[in-house]
């Protein structure tokens, strides 16, 4: 299992969760992710979750990036979704500005194109360029098979911004059994060593919402 980063941070006023929960709600009425205002779930046991995001991209220059795990349909993208418009659109958080893509369509668009170069993005860059990526739906992705040889290009990406000290945000349902077997200890013991961990609440909405 998966252990959440033991931080502390400043508690969120009355009056500042309730902007919080607006401007969010209002975010993902406007990406599409909510059909109407009244389908949107309580947040309150997301506070501590938004607290800890929060003070987390109000950081200068964050040594280790984010890991968000949880059961699917708990907000998990949604949430680093947001905190990266928070980040294109708030100046006092512009420092912190990070792309985003999944793990599945890094490795489809390599098979689509049959070109390695195509992940060459991925791996290059540097701190100074705030070439900082979220990579999303972890430990889902399809290997990458190659005249019959099967890579496990998201091992290389991972292994690779390591070595170079660049920033990088997960976003996963796989637990650390899961991770591991996918890929390696090795592998893992970067993702583990260099990141914040914040876990989401063992509640599937999207499983809720069918069950109302």
């Amino acid at each position: 299992m998966i252990q959440a980063t033991s931080t502390t941070q400043k508690v969120f006023s009355d009056e500042h969760w309730r902007k919080t929960v607006q401007l969010y709600k209002d975010f993902l009425f406007s990406t599409q992710k909510l059909a109407s205002y009244s389908d949107f779930v309580p947040m309150d046991e997301y506070k501590p979750i938004f607290e800890k995001m929060f003070a987390y991209f109000k950081e200068k220059e964050p040594k280790k990036g984010l890991l968000l795990f949880g059961l699917t349909g708990n907000f998990k993208t949604s949430a680093i979704l947001f905190f990266q418009m928070l980040c294109n659109e708030f100046k006092q958080y512009e420092h912190n500005r990070f792309k985003y893509v999944s793990c599945s369509d890094i490795i489809w668009t390599l098979m689509y194109q049959n070109n390695l170069a195509s992940v060459r993005k991925y791996m290059e860059g540097s701190i100074k360029d705030n070439d900082s990526y979220c990579f999303e739906e972890l430990g889902r992705e399809p290997l990458y098979s190659n005249f019959g040889n099967q890579i496990n290009i998201m091992a290389s990406i991972i292994d690779y911004r390591d070595k170079k000290g660049l920033l990088t945000h997960y976003v996963t349902n796989s637990n650390l059994p899961e991770l591991e077997k996918k890929y390696g200890s090795h592998v893992l013991g970067r993702i583990v060593d260099k990141t914040v961990r914040i876990e989401f609440p063992e509640v599937n909405h999207r499983l809720r919402d069918i069950k109302r």
